[in-house]
């Protein structure tokens, strides 16, 4: 593709080789909200935080939040400016140049399939219960194999058949989660929202709370609140893209909040006993049967594997397109047929290759822990260069080109607080500690070893190939473009 210009790379029909733009600015968000997950990642990690930091960890819902929200909004400049699949690569390289883009970018793709991985290591946790099966290693890895598998195939239609799927996936899945909580809140346990302040033993004080909020009660919030760059990726996809991606960044973090105060509020007002849900394996549950007949629990279940296989399968789908913008670029081995495309713009070729991506490693982890702090670490290690590489553009005149999403002169600010924002929750996940980030082989903490493989096979591509080739290849688009 090295050949074509900039522009006809990005508005090529199906035939050429592109997408199609298919998807309306409310599917894109749709899409996006899926892919956060909000429901699956309060249900997967609720315990740990509560038995970590007591229901007090109801506040990093909202610390996490805030800085969230200054990385969203420049999630939604960028898409207005560049809404190209493959957005964590081609942001960079058209920033800085194609170097830092396919470091970023390379690291960006791996980080984003072990997110996968940890989504379909979730599913199990409500699956089992949901039909009584035994809890062991061979059915957690047996379900997450078939939800990636699930995954591959439901990529392989197109994008817009995913989209209309999610669009109505999520009116279920908000309805159903604001209703009960709800009902938790009215026919529960009615505790006193000095509840919000129980550390449930876990420190006397700010001070003494505080490494077991960092520890644990955060995680949940962390965990949660990311991805919501998915709507700048699905931009090359998206009607009237420079409009819709940046709506569906900054209207899918205000939903995803949203939900999430009315939910972590409710459940936690309704607690009957702090200590025993604490030291529950399915606290949330337990919380609903104290509160409604047993049946809303398994509502709830079901609930939770919908929204999960949903997650899983945008969450694919955005991995999907890294690759194809990166192999579009020829940033990738076997560039060539990576972003190769059906009639109908569905990248099929790389579809495959991020099926088995995704799924084989299942085989050798299925600690859910192990891949969900290494798999955010990474994330955020991306989140706080893009952060500080726009910075510093942003300092030398960036942008040059107004577009329809724009921070104006609140722009510098925004950008300090996303970039200390980033790389204050990144530090919180590198931090060595057995809670969060505990050793795993060789007695390497798990968030190196996540965030180093990319690193190192990605150090040793470049250097046989990707250095001579990046050498020989046009400039990215032009950062004044737009």
């Amino acid at each position: 593709m090295s050949g074509l210009s900039d522009e006809a790379v990005i508005q090529s029909e199906p035939e050429a080789g592109g997408l199609r733009r298919s998807l309306t600015g409310f599917i894109n968000g749709s899409m996006t909200f899926a892919s956060v997950g909000v429901s699956a990642g309060l249900f997967s990690l609720f315990g740990f935080a509560l038995a970590g930091s007591g229901p007090a960890f109801f506040w990093g819902w909202l610390v996490i939040g805030a800085l969230v929200f200054f990385l969203c909004l420049m999630w939604a400049e960028l898409s207005s400016h560049y809404p190209y699949a493959g957005s964590m690569y081609q942001w960079p390289a058209l920033l800085v140049g194609r170097r830092v883009g396919w470091w970023i970018g390379w690291v960006y793709l791996f980080a984003f399939a072990a997110v996968c991985m940890g989504t379909y290591l979730v599913l199990p946790v409500s699956i089992i219960p949901l039909f009584g099966l035994q809890a062991t290693t061979l059915t957690s890895v047996t379900i997450a194999l078939i939800a990636a598998v699930t995954a591959t195939v439901i990529n392989s239609v197109n994008t817009r058949f995913l989209g209309r799927f999610t669009e109505y996936g999520i009116f279920v899945e908000i309805g159903i989660l604001v209703l009960l909580s709800l009902a938790v809140l009215i026919f529960g346990h009615h505790n006193s929202v000095s509840i919000l302040l129980n550390t449930n033993g876990n420190g006397h004080s700010f001070g003494s709370w505080l490494p077991d909020f960092l520890g644990f009660g955060a995680f949940v919030s962390i965990w949660v609140l990311f991805t919501f760059e998915c709507a700048g990726t699905l931009g090359e996809e998206t009607i009237d893209a420079k409009r819709s991606a940046p709506r569906a960044v900054m209207g899918s973090y205000f939903v995803t909040m949203a939900l999430g105060v009315v939910f972590l509020f409710c459940f936690l007002l309704a607690i009957p006993n702090v200590a025993h849900i604490a030291g529950s394996a399915t606290p949330l549950p337990d919380i609903i049967n104290s509160a409604l007949p047993h049946w809303f629990s398994t509502v709830y279940l079901i609930l939770i594997a919908w929204v999960t296989i949903l997650a899983g399968n945008i969450e694919f789908t955005a991995v999907v397109r890294q690759v194809y913008g990166m192999a579009r670029d020829d940033q990738l081995p076997a560039s060539k047929y990576l972003s190769r495309t059906r009639a109908n713009g569905t990248p099929w070729i790389a579809t495959i290759v991020v099926g088995c991506l995704t799924a084989l490693p299942l085989i050798e982890s299925d600690q859910l822990s192990v891949v969900l702090v290494g798999a955010t670490a990474a994330m955020y290690s991306v989140y706080f260069s893009v952060s500080c590489i726009l910075l510093w553009k942003r300092l030398r005149g960036w942008p040059q080109v107004s577009a329809p999403f724009k921070l104006g002169r609140w722009g510098p600010i925004a950008n300090v607080a996303a970039c200390i924002g980033a790389g204050a929750i990144l530090l919180n996940l590198v931090w060595s500690r057995p809670s969060t980030n505990p050793t795993w082989k060789l007695g390497i903490p798990v968030c190196y070893w996540v965030m180093g493989i990319p690193i190192v096979l990605g150090a040793i591509y470049y250097i046989l190939v990707q250095h001579r080739r990046l050498g020989t290849q046009r400039p990215a688009r032009s950062a004044t473009e737009s």
